[in-house]
């Protein structure tokens, strides 16, 4: 909020030259006026009463620009004094209690309002939406969404749909707050509603007027909306599967749709061109969700959990996909004794029998050799000795292989269809094909550029999938990043790891401006995969250790020869120069390369990395972490994973 900006359009001339146009609109909705003047003197006062603290800021970057704002604040109250009229400046009056005051007053006058048509139906959810952020009541938001989502009525809709959006902002406003949640080993109970708590509502108003009702377009679109502002993914694809069996087929929309049709079919479209994300969260951490939702809604995402329950699971339907297995809470390996955890983990997986519980062991090994990583940990155990696998690193490990489960259940069946219609984004191809909204509704994007392989020559962009963990910090401007590394990634890629840490003796080889390719990376913060990389994953099961670092290994395993060598793969010094077309630089500084052709011979494992990483993750102090090994930070970072890597020394 500028007082600056404010000032310039009504001292610029720029409302004068739409006299015409406001004349004409405040004639039909006489009140208008009142409700503008009454909501801008609360908004210019509460943002006074910030520029006023911040004008006091050590930073002298802050407090002059404050100083500008004031300095706005007090030409307005000489050239334009119509808030005088409502507010009467008092040195000792509490704004921020007013404007509480004038909430109440709004949110009770503004159905009166309504009904005598004193304020237009467009101006009144911008204006209680404008209050309510300002506020930043949460408290007050929740309270009067509760009441009016209970009423359900389409005159309720607007003030329904001003505090979702406000609650998205006064959410977006807390992140540095949400942010601190991931560093604690529990969870921290926060009240009143969150994001998903609001579209779940709306769900459940949605499905309750879907039922009842034949004119219910209004109440399908308000629930959309609300999906797309609370990054609900999950909610989104439920309502399509809804709208979709009750007859937007093929039939219907070969026909022009009617106006009311054609605005949900609108609306479905552009909930279809957000970006999908699939975060591993576990269900007793519902404090690190919410605080993901914050940045997703932030980036304009929506999120679905990513874990697929895969016990058993002979499902062959899409739709009965949907319903039965996906959407999971990640595997839990805490909260118990390690035998009570491995049980519990086996039951998930459908083990019941001793015989079923061993194929536990064809996913994750039990056991696995610390000293595998040597090469990149400098204080890894001499020992050749194994170790046991701790019930946390196990649990990861099978959350990430369920959540490879469920992006091949979506690739594959989108596999089944014809790509060229799906990747058409032209709304009348999507009008012809509306079963290729649930494609759009589970995917991120598609990996554009040229294959690496001349036999896949000709290969259709790629669909592809993102995967998180919950503690992710996003890069600002998000889906701009990913759309630029999207538009380099080959379509033959396996993985692309956008959230890593990098071993001082594992050298990035540049391939494009935003693309390099990793020797051995840290951590599964967040990444990128395809139907082929996920296929290619599973079937180099079992995972032996802890999975971000058994992905390490497997792109370590690309460049254990002379390559890697030249390169400084696991060196830090006595690196050779080798001359092509693909270059690293060593721990020396000295430019190593190698041709795309003998890249191919070398590249069992298409594994990518953003060269400037999109997410982040917090360093924690871990439940099994050791005071005495302090060098191990890197191995600190998840607050829910025991590492078991230090019980050989």
């Amino acid at each position: 909020q500028s007082i600056c900006i404010l000032e310039s359009i009504l001292c610029s001339g720029i409302l004068n030259a739409h006299d015409d146009v406001l004349t004409s609109h405040l004639s039909r909705h006489e009140g208008d006026w009142k409700w503008i003047s009454r909501t801008v003197c609360l908004l210019v006062e509460a943002t006074g009463m910030i520029q006023l603290s911040r004008s006091k800021s050590e930073d002298e970057r802050i407090a002059d620009t404050a100083r500008v704002e004031l300095a706005a604040k007090s030409r307005l109250e000489v050239k334009h004094p119509f808030w005088k009229e409502h507010l009467p400046l008092e040195k000792d009056r509490n704004v921020m209690k007013e404007i509480a005051e004038e909430l109440q007053t709004m949110a009770q006058d503004l159905g009166q309002a309504r009904e005598k048509e004193s304020i237009s139906p467009t101006l009144q959810p911008m204006l209680l939406q404008a209050l309510l952020v300002t506020s930043g009541n949460v408290k007050s938001v929740d309270n009067l969404f509760a009441s009016k989502v209970k009423k359900s009525e389409n005159e309720n809709i607007s003030e329904v749909l001003a505090c979702v959006k406000a609650k998205k902002w006064l959410e977006i406003r807390m992140m540095e707050k949400h942010r601190q949640v991931v560093l604690s080993p529990s969870t921290l109970v926060t009240g009143g509603m969150r994001l998903w708590d609001y579209s779940k509502e709306m769900l459940k108003v949605f499905e309750q007027f879907f039922n009842d009702r034949k004119d219910n377009s209004k109440v399908i679109e308000l629930a959309l909306t609300s999906c797309l502002e609370m990054a609900d993914g999950e909610s989104a694809l439920k309502i399509l599967e809804a709208c979709l069996n009750d007859g937007l087929d093929d039939s219907n929309i070969s026909r022009t749709p009617n106006a009311s049709l054609q605005s949900t079919l609108n609306l479905l479209e552009t909930v279809g061109q957000a970006i999908v994300v699939r975060v591993i969260n576990l269900e007793r951490r519902p404090d690190r969700l919410a605080s993901f939702l914050a940045q997703a809604a932030h980036s304009n995402l929506l999120v679905v959990r990513a874990v697929m329950d895969f016990g058993k699971d002979t499902t062959t339907s899409p739709e009965k996909t949907l319903k039965n297995n996906q959407f999971c809470h990640a595997f839990d390996g805490g909260n118990g004794r390690p035998a009570e955890i491995e049980t519990r983990l086996a039951q998930r997986l459908g083990c019941s029998t001793q015989e079923e519980q061993e194929e536990l062991s064809q996913l994750v090994q039990s056991h696995w050799r610390p000293n595998d990583l040597q090469v990149f940990d400098s204080e890894a155990p001499a020992s050749l000795d194994e170790t046991r696998i701790s019930p946390s690193e196990k649990a990861c490990a099978l959350s990430h292989i369920a959540s490879w489960k469920g992006v091949i259940k979506s690739l594959e069946w989108m596999a089944s269809s014809e790509s060229s219609s799906m990747q058409n984004d032209s709304s009348s191809s999507i009008f012809r094909n509306p079963s290729h909204w649930r494609q759009k509704f589970q995917i991120s994007g598609y990996a554009r550029g040229p294959p690496l392989f001349p036999e896949n020559e000709g290969m259709s962009p790629a669909p592809v999938c993102i995967i998180l963990e919950d503690d992710a910090i996003l890069v600002d401007r998000f889906a701009d990043r990913l759309q630029a590394i999207l538009e380099e990634l080959p379509r033959d890629f396996h993985f692309l790891s956008i959230g890593y840490s990098r071993p001082k003796t594992a050298p990035l080889i540049p391939f494009s401006s935003e693309i390099s390719i990793p020797s051995c990376i840290w951590y599964l913060t967040g990444y990128i995969v395809s139907l082929e990389g996920c296929r290619y994953l599973l079937k180099q099961l079992p995972v032996r250790g802890p999975v971000d670092s058994w992905i390490g290994l497997g792109m370590f395993r690309n460049w254990d020869n002379m390559y890697g060598h030249d390169m400084g793969v696991g060196m830090s010094k006595n690196n050779k120069n080798k001359s092509g077309t693909t270059s690293s630089t060593t721990a020396e500084g000295k430019k190593t390369t190698i041709s795309k052709k003998d890249l191919r011979k070398l590249f069992k494992f298409r594994a990518f990395c953003a060269t400037v990483p999109l997410c982040s993750q917090k360093v924690g102090i871990g439940n099994g972490s050791n005071n005495n090994n302090s060098g191990r930070n890197w191995r600190q970072r998840d607050t829910d994973i025991v590492y078991s890597g230090n019980s050989i020394r």
